[in-house]
């Protein structure tokens, strides 16, 4: 953390590019720097060279004329002699722990076979000899993607990390590079990386565990990437999670996080147009899969029959509705407290991600798109709780009970019956509801309004059916004859009310209990 520290302060608007290259170095892997000249390419290269103790740092420009010999070190003229050809690799790449070749695109191809093997097999080929080289990482540079053509797909493969060098972009930055205002505070010797500190970051990242949510996202993104011709290899997947494992070791942890994903973006970009791309299918893990799943909807579906999850003693048939009531209000007691614990694990899983993207040693920022998915899911258990609350409010007596039944009904449309009241309820001196021969609800067309604004029921133009919240749920749950209610009515009145009141009773589903309603779309 304080070698970024030293980095962040000695580059301007780098810090993607300083810890992408440090992490790299730390992995084995090559960094690929893609850029027009003048945007401190070489210089970059050189400052993650300064943040390791004892190495040997080998820099240079190549072109299609480089020769093998300013690359890798004269032919021994001693060693021909003997018979014995081999190279003096002494100040060369072969003996370097950080390179940087600028512009290696155009290196040939007597350059290129040596340089595939030096730089993944970690192997320098002269002559019978097979010499070990310490590079720790190279670092390559370049104006432009190599010709598709030129049959340099291989050596492009080769670099696991591939960043877009662009130039500074801030006023303030511009001005502290153009008149040469720029801090220059060396790296302390004790706070360079060494061997030891090497071997130790490699031990721990091979105990890293990858759990199973990240397994699946790598598959999804493997997936992806075919789809879509990322042209990630197979041994680019493999370098790509040893780069994830470091990143966790150094952060001193001993699993991967979904949030390190987003390291990936500097692996699996294929150009850097494409970027958005692959950046989009990464925030997708990190989407709803990556948050606390719950099944509140199924939940709310069993609260009809009272099955929700840890509510005990299941239904009695042809339970009393008294009964029925009570043992509702416990099913929904019991799915507010569900509703509870889901809120608070979600909670818990975004105090986590801002937690970790806080304290994360490798990533610049966190992306905004990571946390919406939470905000988003937050704001779904919100509607869902005031469904829930809603019902448990209307649940609470009888009268709320049939207040519920009677504002579910749908709103009368024009149909074969008409579309006016036929009759009119009114539940315990509550303000009439005009019902329509369909079972519906409809405004009722009044005569005269009392004092108070309400409609007089004695001023109603269709005959008003006055009794008690409890009678109207004993009725709707026995299922008897409608003129249990109706009474004694004219013939002409008592059939329509009839009807209407047969098929208000379908439509509230032929139960005195009112059925929950329909969840919104998440």
């Amino acid at each position: 953390r304080g070698l970024l520290d030293h980095l962040d302060a000695r580059f301007l608007e780098r810090r993607t590019h300083t810890r992408a290259g440090l992490l790299a170095l730390l992995s084995g892997q090559h960094v690929l720097l893609l850029g027009p000249p003048g945007t401190a390419k070489s210089m970059l290269a050189r400052g993650l060279c300064d943040t390791f103790a004892d190495t040997l740092y080998f820099e240079y420009l190549l072109s299609r004329f480089t020769h093998p010999d300013e690359l890798f070190g004269p032919v021994s003229i001693p060693g021909l002699k003997a018979e014995d050809y081999r190279r003096l690799t002494q100040g060369f790449l072969p003996q370097a722990h950080v390179g940087f070749l600028d512009e290696i695109f155009k290196a040939n191809s007597a350059i290129l076979n040596s340089l595939l093997t030096l730089i993944n097999e970690r192997i320098f080929h002269h002559g019978r000899h097979r010499d070990t080289v310490p590079l720790l990482g190279l670092i390559g540079a370049s104006n432009e993607l190599p010709d598709p053509a030129g049959g340099l797909g291989a050596l492009y493969d080769r670099f696991l990390v591939r960043l877009t060098v662009p130039p500074v972009a801030d006023a303030r930055s511009f001005l502290q590079v153009a008149t040469g205002n720029l801090p220059t505070v060396p790296i302390q010797a004790e706070a360079r990386l060494t061997r030891a500190d090497l071997d130790a970051l490699n031990a721990a990242a091979a105990e890293v565990r990858v759990p199973e949510v990240v397994k699946t996202a790598l598959v999804a993104l493997w997936k992806d990437g075919n789809t879509h011709a990322w042209d990630a290899s197979d041994r680019r997947w493999r370098q790509a999670v040893g780069l994830l494992k470091m990143a966790a070791a150094t952060d001193g942890r001993t699993e991967l996080s979904t949030l390190d994903l987003l390291l990936l973006e500097w692996v699996l970009t294929p150009s850097p147009e494409r970027a958005p791309e692959v950046r989009e299918a990464l925030l997708v893990q990190l989407g709803a899969g990556a948050i606390p799943q719950h099944d509140l909807r199924a939940q709310w579906m069993l609260l009809a029959v009272d099955r929700v999850a840890g509510t005990a003693n299941p239904p009695v048939k042809k339970e009393p509705w008294k009964s029925r009531l009570v043992r509702r209000r416990a099913s929904v007691k019991q799915y507010l407290r569900l509703h509870t614990d889901a809120v608070e694990r979600l909670a818990a899983d975004r105090n986590r991600i801002e937690r970790l993207a806080q304290d994360h040693l490798w990533l610049d920022r966190l992306p905004s798109q990571v946390l919406a998915t939470h905000i988003e899911a937050s704001r779904d258990l919100s509607q869902l709780l005031v469904a829930a609350e809603n019902y448990s409010a209307g649940l609470k007596s009888p009268q709320t009970a049939v207040a519920l039944h009677l504002s579910s009904l749908t709103q009368a449309t024009k149909r074969v019956y008409g579309t006016g009241a036929v009759c009119a309820l009114s539940v315990d001196g509550a303000e009439p509801v005009g019902v329509t021969l369909s079972g519906e609800r409809a405004p009722l067309r009044s005569k005269a309004l009392g004092k108070d604004g309400l409609v007089r029921p004695d001023a109603i133009d269709v005959p008003v059916l006055t009794l008690t919240a409890e009678a109207l749920l004993d009725w709707l749950d026995l299922g008897e004859d409608p003129e249990m209610l109706s009474g004694s009515k004219p013939s002409w009145t008592g059939r329509n009310m009839g009807t209407a009141l047969v098929n208000l009773r379908k439509s509230l589903g032929n139960t005195a209990i009112p059925v929950p309603q329909d969840l919104h779309r998440p």
